[in-house]
C-alpha cells in the first residue's frame, strides 16, 4: 500500500470531516490516505476552499512546493462530484472525476513530455475550426476524445493520462454520430480551449519560440484561465498588458518576466487563437514610446530646474 498525504484548508471542522470521508472513497486501489497539516514535512495533495484562492500564505506555499497537487473546493449541489477547471464541487458520495484525477496524478505516471509532435499542432488547428461535425482523437483504435468544434467542447476519456495526448501515434478523423452518442454519456466534458491551455501550458518548455522577435506586437483576444497558482501573478500581468496591445519587450520589462516566458505565452495563445499579431500603430504599449516619454520628461525636468534656479524658487 502506498500512502498519500493530504490536507483540507478553509472548511469548518464538520464540513472538513464529512468531505474527508467522501474523498477516501475515491482513493485508487492500492493507496491509503493520511490526513496531515501543512506543518508536516510532506503533503502530496491539497484541497483548498476556493475563497482562499489568492491567500498569500497558500500562494507562497505552492510556490515553495511546486510538486504538490491541489484542487479548489466549492459548494455546489448541482455539480457535486465534478471537477471543472481544477475545481472540485462538493458535497458528493461518489466522484468518478476525483477518482480519475487521482489516478492520473498518482498512478498513471508516464515519462515527461519531451516534445510536441508536429501532427499535434495540425490537429489543434483543426479542432478550432467551427464545423457541423465532430472530430475524433484516437490511438490504436481506442477513443481518447471527441471534439465538438461548433460549441468548442471536448469529451475526454475519464482515464486518459495527459501524456498520451502528446503521443506521436495519436490520430484524428471525423467521428460518426453513432460513436459520438456512444461516448457522450461516459466521457467527461470540458471547455476545449480551457482544457488545451491546461494541457499544453505545463509542456511550454518544448515550444520552439526562439524565432519570435522581441519587437513583435500582439493583442489578446481571449483570456486564458490561469490555474497554475505559482505563476498566476505574472501570467495575469502579461495578459493585462497584451489585452490592450503590447510589444513583447515592453511586457518583459513591465511584468518582470524573461523573454522565454513571454514568448511561450504568445506561442500558446497564438496556437489556440487567443491572440493576434498587430502593427505598431495599433499597439498601446511600446518600448520606444516609453523611452521617448522618459527622454521628454528628462528634458522638461531639466528646463524646469533651470527656471527654478533663475527665479530663485
Amino acid at each position: 500500500m502506498k500512502t498519500l498525504t493530504a490536507t483540507i484548508l478553509g472548511l469548518n471542522s464538520e464540513a472538513s470531516q464529512a468531505l474527508k470521508l467522501d474523498i477516501e472513497t475515491a482513493i485508487p486501489h492500492g493507496f491509503v490516505i493520511e490526513w496531515v497539516t501543512l506543518l508536516d514535512k510532506t503533503v502530496d495533495v491539497m484541497f483548498i476552499n476556493h475563497h482562499f484562492l489568492d491567500s498569500k500564505a497558500i500562494q507562497n506555499y505552492l510556490q515553495q512546493h511546486p510538486d504538490v497537487h491541489y484542487l479548489y473546493l466549492e459548494y455546489n449541489a448541482t455539480l457535486a462530484g465534478k471537477i471543472l477547471n481544477n475545481q472540485l464541487y462538493y458535497p458528493f458520495e461518489n466522484s468518478t472525476d476525483l477518482s480519475a484525477w487521482l489516478r492520473i496524478k498518482f498512478v498513471q505516471i508516464a515519462p515527461k513530455v519531451q516534445h510536441i509532435p508536429l501532427n499535434l499542432s495540425k490537429y489543434i488547428e483543426e479542432m478550432l475550426v467551427p464545423r457541423n461535425s465532430f472530430l475524433r482523437l484516437y490511438q490504436h483504435e481506442e477513443d481518447l476524445a471527441i471534439i465538438d468544434t461548433r460549441t468548442e467542447r471536448i469529451f475526454l476519456h475519464p482515464n486518459l493520462p495527459i501524456q498520451q495526448f502528446f503521443s506521436p501515434n495519436v490520430e484524428q478523423s471525423y467521428a460518426k454520430s453513432s460513436r459520438v452518442n456512444a461516448v457522450q454519456g461516459y466521457f467527461k466534458v470540458a471547455d476545449l480551449k480551457v482544457w488545451l491551455w491546461e494541457t499544453l501550458y505545463p509542456a511550454r518548455h518544448t515550444f520552439t519560440v526562439e524565432s519570435i522577435p522581441l519587437h513583435n506586437c500582439y493583442r489578446l483576444l481571449q483570456w486564458p484561465q490561469f490555474t497554475t497558482c505559482s505563476e498566476r501573478k505574472y501570467l495575469l500581468k502579461m495578459a493585462a498588458l497584451f489585452a490592450r496591445g503590447a510589444e513583447i519587450e515592453y511586457v518583459m520589462r513591465k511584468a518582470n518576466c524573461s523573454a522565454q516566458q513571454v514568448k511561450e505565452f504568445i506561442y500558446l495563445t497564438q496556437l489556440l487563437g487567443m491572440s493576434e499579431q498587430i502593427p505598431n500603430q495599433e499597439t498601446r504599449f511600446l518600448v520606444h514610446n516609453v523611452e521617448q516619454e522618459s527622454t521628454s520628461m528628462g528634458i522638461f525636468q531639466g528646463l524646469f530646474g533651470k527656471l527654478r534656479r533663475k527665479l530663485g524658487i
